[in-house]
């Protein structure tokens, strides 16, 4: 059987998401240090990612994402594992700031 997130999805979409690491990093930092909650930090980065989404899906941008369908994946779902991916590094990045 076949399952849904494979190391390979994961490889893929962390691919893609290293363009956005940095810029991700520092809106975590610049949503944190005002004191704001953790799922107010992700669901700003969810919209944010649902704009990006948007621009992806109606923008001549739309044919860089080929390489990933090659590959068998959508765009909702390459976008879908970065945000995890985003999830799991800010919550960290959160907690680690949390300490100090």
């Amino acid at each position: 059987m076949r399952t849904v997130y494979s190391l390979k999805t994961f490889e893929l979409a962390f691919q893609f998401y290293k363009k956005f690491l940095f810029a991700s990093s520092f809106l975590s930092l610049v949503f944190f240090f005002p004191k704001k909650s953790l799922l107010l930090i992700l669901a700003m980065k969810f919209l944010l990612l649902a704009l990006l989404l948007i621009c992806h899906a109606f923008n001549p941008l739309k044919q860089k994402l080929i390489f990933y369908k090659n590959f068998g994946m959508s765009s909702l779902r390459l976008f879908l594992t970065s945000f995890l991916i985003d999830a799991l590094i800010t919550s960290l990045l959160v907690f680690i700031l949390k300490q100090f």
